[in-house]
């Protein structure tokens, strides 16, 4: 499986209480995840922290809309 970078705005909520100009000034934060690409579509992808390879098995998923997607970039391993 590729190794890949995803750039993506991420939802946000927060578990307090806020007046309504903290809550207006809210904004959403870009983030960026790194896994094992295990499949994309015209909906989402799918990334996976841990593959284990003997036995076809993923495990820690991330599954990303599309939509929320600025960019994903392929990796390379480096020794």
């Amino acid at each position: 499986m590729e190794i890949v970078e995803i750039t993506w705005i991420d939802a946000s909520k927060t578990a307090h209480e806020a007046d309504i100009k903290t809550a207006k000034e809210q904004e959403c934060l870009e983030a960026k995840t790194v896994g094992y690409l295990v499949d994309k579509n015209n909906k989402r992808v799918v990334l996976a922290m841990t593959e284990f390879h003997e036995i076809e098995e993923v495990h820690y998923l991330w599954v990303i809309p599309k939509g929320m997607i600025n960019k994903i970039t392929k990796l390379t391993a480096s020794d």
